[in-house]
Formats: C-alpha cells, structure tokens, sequence
C-alpha cells in the first residue's frame, strides 16, 4: 500500500506542486528501469507475433475495453454502458471481469447475489448493472471459453490489454486526460513508461488488432441513489450541504471535483483501491450523508448503513464510439450470429 501511494505521488503529481521538480528528479533516476522494462514487454510482444507463445483466437468477435495507464480509467464503467447498448440491440453479451484481489483462481460465473470478496468487486458490479453473462477469473482465455460454451454473440473484456495470449477483435483505448493533465509524464514524455511514469505500455504500440479506438471518458454528476429508501435524489438537493465521501477506488480526486463543481462540501475518507471494507471504515460520529460508488456498495450493502447514497455519474464519450459500435454489430452480423436492430 505505501508502495502505491509513493508511485502514484510520483506519477500524478501536477506542476503547480512545491515538490514538482523533485518528483521530476526521481522519475528521471527511474528511466533505466523503464528502459529494461520496454526491452522486457517488446521481447514478450515478439515472442507472441513470431508464434513462439500461443495466442488464443476466440470463434466469438472479442472486444478488449482497457488502458494504458496504471490505475482505474473508466472501464468498467465503459464496459457497463456498450453491453447494455448491444443487449438493447438484441444481442447477446458476454463480460470477462479479471477477478482482481479475489479469492478465486479458476474461471467462474458471477450473478448479482455473488461474493465480491470471492469474485472480485467489479465483478459483482457488471453482474448487478447489466444483464451480461459475466465470468471472473484471472485466465482470461478460459473465461472466454466458458463464455464460448453459453453461445454468446459478443465477448467484452473489461481490461486485459496486456493479456497476449488472447486474439482480439476490437480495442477500445480508454483515456482520462484531466488524470494526467501537467504531470511530469505530460510534460516530459520520455519519462512516460513504468516505473518513471504510469504508463504500462507506449501510446504507439500495435498489437496487430484490426480495429483500435481511443476513447476521451469524462463523467457529469447528476444523482445519486439510496438503496435503504429506495430514494434517487438530485445532487442540487445537496447543494450548499456537506457530505463524506468514502471509496476505494483508483482516482478519488475526479469523484471529489465533480461533487464539489456541484457546490456540494466533501469530507473524504479515502481508502486504497479495491479496498477490503468492514463496517468501521463507513461509521462515523455524525449523520452527515455518506457518498460512495457503486463499486464500493457491492462490498458495504452487507452493512445495512442507511444514509449511504450511491453515486451515479452519467459517462460522456467522444462521438466516434457511436461508429465503433455500429461496426462491432455489423462485425457479429458477419459472423452469422442473429439479426440485431440498428
């Protein structure tokens, strides 16, 4: 954990901080790490594209909704709005979720009543907000057999760009400029990969995917739901007021920003991402109401807390993924696999 926070300050540290030159200076002293780093994953990428280590090709289109960055970018969030678009166009959605920080090791579906702690929290998630067939499992290419068995017409893989072994069809690239905005990265391109900057791959790779897009993610802050009243409030009810916000996830700050643009006072509790909650990390001596995503509910509805409201952002996406998605239907057409409306 003190590893992570030390590498995030390192990575997403803006100019305007006293201490930006020095976290310059140590991203600098880490590029002949990153060095040894790009030979490592371009040695890696050979040995998959010459045939030396398998590749699986999937007899179901694949697309990998990922990021090249260290960190949360938006895809599971992603992930849940194209599988409820293309399920609204009649097809059938499969989602492979890698079951991160969970206690399973072999391939397994995942229903809305499942163990986040078991299956991985993100996993749950897409279970409860889609009407996909969701599998988590660290093997991605045995979670994409398992969904090859239930007859899907589509597999989405939230994250796994690194994942060689897997054949892809699509790749939707997912970027949240304002995270680096005025970092050194930013700035300074040439201490972009890891472990000088967050990068976990170069912008420029190709992995021989036929059709790549990359896709600008921001969010608008509308609502946000009580699960113990069953209440969906505005957050300009909010306003003026304050409340806690209480998550474990990748980048808090954006939740913080958007929430405060609002005119909403935040007291943040921040928590590492994927937290392991117990019910002492969400009481507190007051009744201020508590903000949380939905990624963190899946773990605290056991709770039973009820002034816990579930943050719920609206995604804006550039206008091109409205191509992208005509193309991934057309792609199924092709394949044989049903009609779809359009």
């Amino acid at each position: 954990m003190m590893t992570e926070k030390i590498f995030k300050a390192i990575w997403y540290t803006k100019d305007s901080s006293n201490y930006f030159y020095l976290i310059l200076l140590i991203s600098i002293s880490l590029l002949p790490l990153s060095l040894i780093f790009f030979l490592l994953i371009h040695i890696r990428s050979m040995l998959y594209k010459f045939g030396l280590k398998k590749v699986y090709k999937s007899s179901i289109p694949v697309v990998i909704i990922g990021n090249y960055l260290v960190g949360g970018q938006g895809k599971t969030p992603l992930t849940i709005m194209l599988s409820k678009y293309l399920i609204d166009k009649g097809m059938t959605v499969g989602i492979v979720s890698s079951g991160y920080k969970s206690q399973i090791k072999m391939p397994h579906k995942v229903n809305k009543d499942s163990d986040p702690y078991l299956v991985g929290d993100e996993a749950v998630m897409l279970a409860q907000m889609t009407d996909a067939l969701v599998v988590s499992g660290s093997s991605r290419v045995n979670a994409t057999k398992m969904l090859e068995r239930d007859n899907v017409d589509l597999i989405i893989h939230d994250d796994g760009l690194e994942h060689l072994a897997l054949s892809r069809d699509f790749e939707l690239i997912v970027e949240k400029n304002q995270v680096l905005a005025n970092t050194v990265s930013d700035k300074f391109k040439f201490c972009s990969l890891l472990p000088s900057g967050p990068y976990r791959r170069p912008k420029f790779w190709r992995e021989g995917v036929n059709k790549k897009l990359h896709v600008s993610l921001k969010y608008e802050y509308e609502n946000v739901f009580n699960p113990a009243s069953k209440t969906l409030s505005s957050l300009k009810d909010f306003e003026n007021k304050t409340v806690r916000l209480v998550t474990g996830i990748a980048f808090p700050e954006v939740i913080q920003s958007g929430l405060e643009q609002k005119n909403i006072l935040v007291r943040s509790t921040i928590y590492g991402d994927h937290h392991t909650f117990s019910e002492s990390d969400i009481i507190f001596n007051d009744s201020l109401p508590i903000f949380v995503t939905m990624k963190d509910y899946v773990k605290l509805d056991k709770f039973d807390i009820k002034n816990v409201w579930v943050i719920q952002p609206i995604p804006i996406l550039s206008e091109s993924l409205d191509i992208l998605l005509q193309n991934i239907i057309d792609l199924t057409k092709d394949e044989n696999k049903g009609n779809y409306s359009s």
